[in-house]
């Protein structure tokens, strides 16, 4: 008879110090990503960035820490038209349902750039959870260009 060990092991997230952000881990790990992605706080402005999401949508990782993903570095396109979508219609992006919603969400994107070109994006968004005192305290995204 043969067996298989395996060594269990905690999949909690660490303890997060006093005064810490719960973000703290997810922005280090998501600056160090050789992938299209973004780190949002609950607030919606960005957390972190992978240097290959700046190359992506144009603008320099230090500009994009602080601001607001969809109001000041994308605009949200309408598929037809080309012209941005209503803001109750901006909230479903992936990268916001997985705030406001607390799931996995995952959709096409039509983007415009600040330089004006337009983007077709595939984004894949997961909430992030805190403490269970804190709720939801951020979602990453991790982006491809279709």
């Amino acid at each position: 008879m043969r067996y298989l060990l395996a060594p269990l092991c905690d999949l909690r997230p660490p303890p997060v110090a006093d005064g810490a952000s719960p973000l703290a881990t997810w922005a280090a790990a998501v600056r160090g990503a050789s992938e299209a992605c973004v780190l949002l706080d609950d607030q919606a402005t960005v957390a972190a960035a992978s240097p290959a999401f700046a190359e992506l949508v144009g603008v320099p990782v230090a500009a994009l820490t602080g601001a607001r993903l969809f109001d000041s570095v994308l605009r949200v396109l309408d598929w037809g038209a080309e012209a941005p979508v209503r803001a109750e219609e901006a909230a479903r992006v992936p990268p916001l349902l997985a705030l406001s919603a607390g799931a996995l969400a995952r959709s096409l994107l039509r983007v415009r750039r600040r330089d004006g070109t337009c983007l077709t994006l595939d984004a894949v968004s997961s909430p992030l959870h805190g403490r269970p005192e804190d709720g939801i305290v951020g979602s990453v995204t991790f982006l491809h260009l279709v």
